[in-house]
């Protein structure tokens, strides 16, 4: 392309900024940031390997030329053009190149209105270098474009998010750069440069690689390789591993501090570092070797783990879960596509994950624990659990330009989602009762969650256990109750046991919720005298259950405690979680609630949430449970599973004893599993250190990693009736 042969009109902008504090707009990722964004799965899926890419077509002289070629081939391949939308927008254009439906007034932090401006910009250009559009090659919608574009270039709007101004306008506008190529000439040209040069090379994570693609793309455009060279290094450097945001060494993705944003702003850094690997490869800017290791980690070991599919739980992208179509950020297919291309080594891989998003390969089967993050991840052929807690290691959801008004403080505090088929919590969060997410426990007038150290969990790949030291405050600031939780993952099913409970007052009103999702058709209640009965399709109530059966996952008290079932419609609105939809009419969803109303004062409680199940399948766990719970105390909470394993969180050093004997003593608090003739143990604490333990009469010294992690299993001959 020619036009990057000109010099520029403006210094490159490469300094340093602050971004402690940026937004990320509806539009803010790869598919969502722009005209080129919204396109790229359709692109993708017209780009099957690097080699059909480079073809004669792909000869250009320098590697600016080269980048810039990729780049505007991304943008054009699969870009459909809606004749009906462009007719619109030409008929409304004023003569000064404005459109009367954008608010340039608009001051929002989240939703900026006079974005659009650009966007209606872009389908203009859609239209024009459409082979299938009827204006495509015609001369009134490239003047239009060209005539709006200056209109821009002039006033040059500003919105009161830095992120805009640095990141999304610039964005936008280098696409319209880059499809324009050649078209893009003389005083306009020089006033889109400079509107793109706003860009600011900083901050970490997704930010640092969005601001150092601009600036890499600046450089193909104005010709100064050396500005683009400087740019990829500095686009590139953002892939680490283990520092403060970005990559974690679990392979989950931290940004805003230690919380978990593996499909918020890390679905964001794929967004642009895989499309831009793909650009440079072959060139001397290519991603080395360690990098695409890095990536490829972050990949397979941590996206593919925190999603069932294309579906992704809310506990993934913090504040985000205020978005609307923000659980289907999984998809991410077409990267995928790309990545082949750039990590040949771990193609195999790579394709296994791919095809499993399109349904063509078997789901992940075992369970995987990512504790710096809080999470766990445990899947199985017919469905999955996402479990987030929070520990005084990673922080609270937050709340910022407003966005999550309601999900602080109960996001991301034990919160446990069930998957199958990705459309159990699609467009829920309006209709959300908050306060009862699935799998926390809250008191009537309960607010924040103590962040305590006792949380994390044991794994050895299929079974595992999270442990977490609950409290919550009351709206005071005092401590409401707290109490001892742990989930146990085993085959198809969920155990969770919650005791040990330290009240204020009474203890009245705490619940546990064991699920909240959109109802779908009839639900089977097990009543207090063991017999079933249905809901209709417009719901019911049952308040005193022992079972509930819904969608093919069972919720079934294990105490004596029942549960509260309710499917009926719930109403609530966007706008009232996220101001980015003011003006939107409220929604109303069939909902299923399964809470558990605790007793004053609340009583040890166990429950057991059940994949592929049936009534057969739930009555057999009444008859012959397949786990025995064998403590539920302040103390210890342990559960055995005949030919599985047996799996204890100790919150105090002490033993485990089953049917008089001692299975198991430590001299410190620590998290066990026994599967077999190994044993793992486990710091939930991440200092790590020695713990003394006697397991099968032999007394030892361990030395626990720190960071959370499992000891190597220890071995040793467990007796034939134990295992």
């Amino acid at each position: 392309m020619s036009m990057a042969r000109s010099a520029p009109s403006v210094a490159p902008a490469d300094c340093v900024c602050s971004s402690s504090c940026c937004d990320l707009p509806a539009r803010n990722r790869l598919v969502r940031a722009s005209w080129r964004s919204a396109r790229l799965i359709a692109i993708c899926l017209a780009i099957p390997t690097a080699a059909n890419c480079a073809t004669a077509q792909e000869s250009p002289s320098a590697p600016v030329d080269l980048v810039l070629q990729r780049y505007r081939q991304l943008l054009l391949q699969g870009a459909p053009a809606d004749d009906e939308i462009v007719a619109g927008r030409l008929a409304k254009l004023a003569p000064d190149g404005s459109w009367p439906d954008v608010d340039y007034q608009d001051r929002s932090r989240a939703a900026w209105k006079p974005r659009e401006h650009l966007l209606h910009v872009q389908e203009l250009l859609s239209a024009y270098y459409a082979d299938d559009s009827r204006y495509g090659r015609s001369d009134e919608a490239m003047a239009a474009a060209k005539l709006a574009l200056q209109h821009w270039a002039d006033r040059r709007y500003q919105c009161p998010n830095w992120w805009f101004n640095r990141i999304g306008v610039p964005r936008a506008m280098r696409d319209i750069a880059v499809l324009l190529g050649d078209d893009l000439t003389g005083e306009l040209r020089a006033g889109v440069l400079q509107v793109i040069a706003q860009y600011r090379v900083g901050g970490t994570g997704a930010n640092l690689a969005w601001s150092a693609e601009l600036a890499l793309h600046h450089g193909c455009l104005t010709g100064d390789e050396t500005q683009a060279a400087r740019a990829a290094t500095q686009l590139f450097n953002a892939i680490t591993l283990g520092e403060p945001e970005g990559i974690q060494t679990d392979w989950s993705f931290f940004q805003h501090g230690p919380r978990l944003h593996t499909f918020g702003y890390g679905r964001s850094f794929v967004d642009v570092i895989v499309p831009v690997a793909w650009q440079l490869r072959g060139t001397p800017w290519e991603l080395s070797a360690d990098k695409r290791s890095v990536m490829s980690r972050f990949l397979l070991d941590g996206m593919q783990w925190m999603s069932r599919g294309p579906s992704v739980p809310p506990s993934t992208f913090d504040r985000q879960a205020s978005r609307k179509g923000q659980l289907a950020n999984g998809d991410v297919r077409d990267h995928l596509r790309l990545w082949a291309e750039v990590d040949a080594a771990r193609r195999a891989g790579i394709k296994t994950y791919r095809a499993r998003l399109e349904g063509a390969a078997a789901p992940l089967v075992g369970h995987r624990q990512f504790p710096l993050a809080d999470f766990a991840a445990h899947h199985r052929p017919g469905g999955s659990f996402f479990l987030k807690t929070i520990s005084d290691r990673t922080r609270r959801s937050e709340s910022i330009n407003g966005e999550n008004l309601r999900g602080v403080p109960y996001l991301n505090s034990g919160d446990l989602y069930v998957i199958c088929d990705g459309q159990e919590y699609d467009g829920a969060a309006p209709a959300w009762d908050w306060a009862r997410l699935p799998g926390i426990t809250t008191a009537q007038g309960g607010r924040s969650q103590r962040r305590l150290p006792f949380v994390g969990g044991v794994s050895d790949g299929s079974l595992g256990l999270v442990a977490m030291d609950y409290a919550r405050d009351a709206a005071d600031g005092e401590q409401a109750f707290s109490a001892r939780k742990t989930w146990f993952f085993v085959d198809d099913a969920v155990v969770g046991l919650v005791s040990g409970w330290q009240t204020r007052g009474d203890g009245a009103a705490i619940t546990t919720s064991l699920e909240q999702c959109r109802y779908r058709g009839e639900a089977l209640v097990r009543d207090s005298d063991g017999g079933w009965k249905p809901f209709d399709a417009d719901g019911g109530a049952a308040e005193r259950a022992q079972a509930v059966l819904h969608h093919g996952v069972g919720y079934v008290s294990l105490t004596g405690e029942l549960l509260k079932c309710r499917a009926s419609v719930q109403e609530g609105s966007w706008a009232a979680i996220n101001h980015r939809y003011l003006g939107e009419p409220p929604v109303a969803l069939p909902m299923l609630q399964v809470v558990c109303r605790h007793e004053s004062p609340p009583q040890p409680l166990g429950y057991a949430i059940i994949l592929d199940a049936d009534q057969a399948k739930l009555d057999a766990v009444f008859a012959e449970p397949p786990w025995r719970v064998l403590q539920n105390d302040r103390q210890c909470q342990a559960i055995h599973c005949p030919g599985r394993g047996t799996l204890a969180a100790l919150f105090a050093p002490g033993r485990l004893d089953w049917d008089g004997t001692t299975l198991l003593a430590v001299d410190r608090p620590c998290l066990a599993l026994i599967a077999g003739e190994r044993l793992w143990l486990c710091d939930p604490t991440h200092q790590g250190g020695a713990v003394a333990a006697t397991w099968q009469g032999v007394e030892t010294t361990i030395e626990l990693p720190p960071a959370g992690r499992p000891c190597s299993p220890l071995h040793a001959s467990l007796p034939t009736d134990r295992r």
